[in-house]
């Protein structure tokens, strides 16, 4: 797995790319093979800000979060864990065969 941590406006001290590693080791456990990751640390007057575009085999998913506290940021707390795993089920949303038209 390629991981790319960049700082805008912040410098990215060890203790906060070990945070968002340690973060992204849950990740490892949902996908087999994570070809790359970007993350990039905001920070705009009292906002940090987190974005993380994910590259995984056919698959590419982009996660955004905003926090006055940037590891709450890391958290992705805005970000809903649910909704990456509904993408994930092949059979999810409209697509399950249900036609309200009928």
């Amino acid at each position: 797995m390629n991981l790319t941590i960049s700082g805008h406006h912040l410098e990215v001290t060890p203790a906060i790319r070990a945070y968002v590693a340690e973060k992204l080791e849950r990740v490892k456990r949902h996908f087999d093979h994570v070809i790359n990751v970007n993350v990039i640390l905001q920070v705009d007057k009292l906002v940090h800000k987190v974005e993380a575009n994910l590259h995984v085999k056919g698959h590419d998913f982009h996660a955004h979060s905003e926090d006055t506290n940037m590891y709450a940021a890391i958290d992705l707390r805005g970000y809903r864990q649910g909704s990456l795993n509904e993408a994930l089920q092949p059979d999810s949303g409209a697509a399950g065969g249900e036609n309200p038209s009928s």
